[in-house]
């Protein structure tokens, strides 16, 4: 592995990062970006596909997202 690499793979994972507020509080938590990229290369079970469908209407800015 070289340094591009490296560096590229710490990127993404900050990328992954984000935070959230819930109860006026604001918790770490994994991104918009980073969610999308865990729910994908695998067939999802049927429990998961409400999270993505979630996911998908904030893409698409039918759903509110707290910044």
């Amino acid at each position: 592995m070289n340094r591009a690499e490296l560096l590229n793979g710490e990127v993404q994972f900050v990328i992954m990062l984000g935070k959230a507020v819930f109860e006026g509080r604001t918790i770490p938590c994994i991104s918009l970006e980073g969610q999308k990229v865990f729910h994908s290369g695998y067939d999802p079970e049927e429990k998961e596909l409400h999270d993505i469908e979630i996911l998908m209407q904030i893409t698409k800015g039918m759903v509110k997202r707290d910044k």
